[in-house]
């Protein structure tokens, strides 16, 4: 799964957008780890996942990875929060 890096670049004067860009790569870490972790035990069970798009299918819509749709929520709000035209105090 690919991930977008524009937002590791955080070059502004703004400490709350360099801390939210922090945060945000180390939840996107934390979430691939997590990912990896679910995939190998959902092989186990299930038996070989064959592609990355069918990973990511499973990762939206199975209920065996669905408590790690909040991280995925928060990861998605920071990049709102980050590419808004909104002042962050």
């Amino acid at each position: 799964m690919a991930i977008s890096s524009k937002h590791t670049d955080v070059r502004e004067a703004n400490p709350l957008r360099r801390t939210l860009a922090d945060v945000r790569h180390g939840l996107l870490g934390l979430h691939k780890a997590l990912i990896v972790a679910e995939q190998l035990t959902y092989e186990r069970i299930y038996g070989r996942v064959d592609s990355t798009g069918q990973l990511l299918q499973l990762v939206m819509n199975d209920p065996w990875f669905t408590w790690l749709h909040p991280l995925s929520n928060m990861v998605v709000r920071i990049d709102e929060l980050l590419d808004g035209n909104n002042q962050l105090a």
